[in-house]
């Protein structure tokens, strides 16, 4: 199921999947016997912003960050169960994915662990656009600040922390 579903977001990000393939990189590393279902919801955790885009003048916060949870679940649930998934690994799915950007349960958080660490590897050129399109510094510091600080495990702490600090320089913090 895990090559079907990637196939599917593959097609949606027309093969702009850097942040997703490390994503899952990282699951494998912080979770090594990871299940299908953890490596899908990895690959899968944003696609709301492709199929569903919500207009984001500051990044993501409160209920804008609750309903891209809800809705990347609520998505994959529905194509999950469309294309022969089980109905455990559906929900399972979504329930993965429903709370990605702030964890829960011991595979939420390593999911939103390998997040944040694909987020600083792949993600620098993107931040210096939006800075060098007149995006407020202080909202993009606040979001490194928030993608570094949300990490839960101590071994991805460490493994984020040069990566976090390489990139407050690179963008001039």
């Amino acid at each position: 199921m895990f090559e079907k579903a990637k196939k599917f977001v593959d097609k949606i990000y027309k093969g702009q999947v850097d942040h997703l393939e490390r994503t899952v990189f990282w699951i494998k590393e912080l979770k090594p016997d990871a299940d299908e279902a953890l490596l899908i919801a990895g690959y899968a955790h944003d696609i709301q912003r492709k199929v569903n885009p919500v207009s984001e003048p500051k990044f993501v916060r409160g209920k804008q960050l609750d309903f891209h949870q809800q809705e990347v679940g609520r998505i994959m649930y529905e194509w999950l169960k469309e294309n022969g998934a089980t109905e455990e690994m559906a929900i399972r799915v979504r329930d993965l994915i429903s709370k990605h950007e702030v964890g829960g349960t011991d595979d939420q958080n390593v999911l939103k662990d390998a997040d944040s660490l694909s987020f600083f590897e792949t993600k620098k050129e993107a931040l210096q656009r939006l800075l060098d399109e007149g995006r407020d510094r202080d909202d993009v510091k606040s979001k490194l600040d928030w993608m570094f600080k949300r990490i839960t495990s101590h071994k991805a702490k460490e493994i984020a922390r040069p990566m976090y600090e390489k990139m407050l320089k690179a963008l001039g913090f």
